[in-house]
């Protein structure tokens, strides 16, 4: 297995436990503060119930970010379990939905595009020789 393929994986596997790891406390904090809001609606003032809702509303968009990072995480890594060179990697545009994964899916492509530009000069050097695959 290429060393590039192996650090893409490897990255991928750590932006996938950190997203799942963050959407879990962001989604605790989000109940929480739901709870609170509900529980002592009637026991507190507008300002702090209005501060508890945009609170609550911007927990649960971090926790909706961090869950489909984790997905689109999940499912590329097992969609590319067996393969073994980056060319061949599967999914590739689910990493564009995921927001955290904008790095490693540039490095990817840059990767490829390096291949593909190395093989054109390969196959430029000597025309003769066919590629068998």
């Amino acid at each position: 297995m290429d060393k590039k393929l192996i650090k893409i994986k490897q990255s991928i596997f750590k932006i996938t436990i950190t997203s799942a790891i963050l959407c879990l406390i962001s989604f605790i904090i989000f109940l929480l503060l739901v709870l609170h809001t509900f529980i002592w609606w009637d026991h507190t003032g507008r300002i702090q119930i209005t501060i508890e809702v945009a609170c609550g509303v911007f927990f649960f968009i971090f926790t909706f970010i961090f869950s489909l990072a984790w997905i689109v995480g999940t499912v590329f890594l097992a969609k590319n379990k067996k393969t073994l060179e980056v060319k061949k990697l599967k999914n590739l545009s689910t990493l564009d939905i995921g927001i955290l994964y904008f790095k490693v899916s540039e490095r990817i492509h840059k990767i490829i595009d390096e291949t593909i530009e190395n093989e054109k000069q390969q196959t430029e050097i000597n025309p003769d020789e066919t590629v068998s695959v």
